[in-house]
């Protein structure tokens, strides 16, 4: 295992560094999800996390599967949450069957995706926190569930990850975690994703130095922090808020405090995609929960 031994490898050198721990499946440090959660540190990165054929296969027939694949309009898939119009009078219809889709694009992957790597994500999960039980929430009604991870496509020059937090979506799509909330604690929820393909340039994962309890806002069209008191900070502005930049590698996987942190990814530029798969993980209800739960 490596703790920052080389900040350059994981960091642009002159930001801020985040306490990130760097691993591999065969060094798995003694940190588990509530470590991450409490701020003891602020991330862990499992470096070849799968192998890059895998990664190749998945994009292959993530392009077979996804009919809409190359087109900007359509960057997630399946389909999330986030896509779903929050003030349609359909809402809750439209999640229902968000719902059920979502159980059944668990039971096909692996023949879909030729690859297990649902299956090798929940084995990675529970090695870090043994004698915690795994979950996907159901869905409303119990119909369906949601969905432990989704596909990101972050096209270049075309399809942004702006400045967002974790906590924030909370307040963003009220419904939808209206009912997630019943049974899980998404306060602090945590954020994951494995590199499946890295861009030609750009995309990177930026982390700037301000979390929840210090900004509950922002402007995405300004690229700017509002904090509790007021003050409107440009994150363009030269040392307005000191960042981290991550290098995440094809076949790593990122577990990191999302839900607290502020966090972007930079634009990506040349002719290959950002892929990532990717979701959010959060613990049951109560303090002393051990179930914690996958969701995207």
């Amino acid at each position: 295992m490596k703790l920052f031994e080389n900040l350059r490898s994981i960091f642009s050198s002159k930001e801020k560094s985040f306490q990130i721990i760097e691993t591999s499946l065969n060094e798995l440090p003694e940190l588990n999800f509530k470590d991450i959660q409490k701020r003891k540190v602020d991330g862990l990165i499992v470096r070849n996390f799968i192998s890059p054929e895998n990664c190749d296969l998945l994009v292959k027939n993530l392009k077979k599967k996804n009919q809409n694949y190359g087109s900007p309009k359509h960057p997630i898939f399946p389909s999330s949450f986030a896509q779903i119009d929050r003030y349609s009078e359909d809402f809750n219809a439209e999640m229902e069957s968000c719902f059920i889709k979502s159980s059944a694009f668990i039971d096909t992957f692996p023949v879909d995706y030729g690859s297990d790597l649902l299956q090798e994500i929940s084995t990675l999960f529970g090695r870090l926190n043994p004698g915690c039980e795994q979950n996907t929430p159901l869905g409303c009604n119990n119909k369906g569930c949601y969905i432990p991870g989704t596909f990101r496509i972050q096209y270049p020059e075309k399809v942004n990850i702006n400045l967002h937090c974790g906590n924030q979506f909370i307040h963003l799509f009220p419904k939808y975690y209206e009912h997630l909330s019943s049974t899980v604690d998404v306060m602090d929820q945590l954020s994951y994703f494995i590199m499946l393909q890295e861009p030609d340039e750009g995309g990177r994962l930026i982390l700037y130095d301000v979390s929840w309890n210090e900004a509950q806002d922002c402007d995405t069209i300004t690229n700017s922090i509002i904090t509790l008191d007021g003050k409107t900070i440009p994150l363009d502005a030269t040392n307005a808020i000191k960042s981290s930049k991550l290098e995440i590698r094809t076949g790593d996987l990122l577990v990191f405090s999302g839900g607290q942190i502020w966090h972007a990814v930079e634009q990506v530029k040349g002719n290959t995609e950002r892929v990532t798969f990717g979701g959010f993980i959060a613990f049951g209800k109560g303090e002393n929960s051990s179930e914690f739960n996958l969701w995207s």
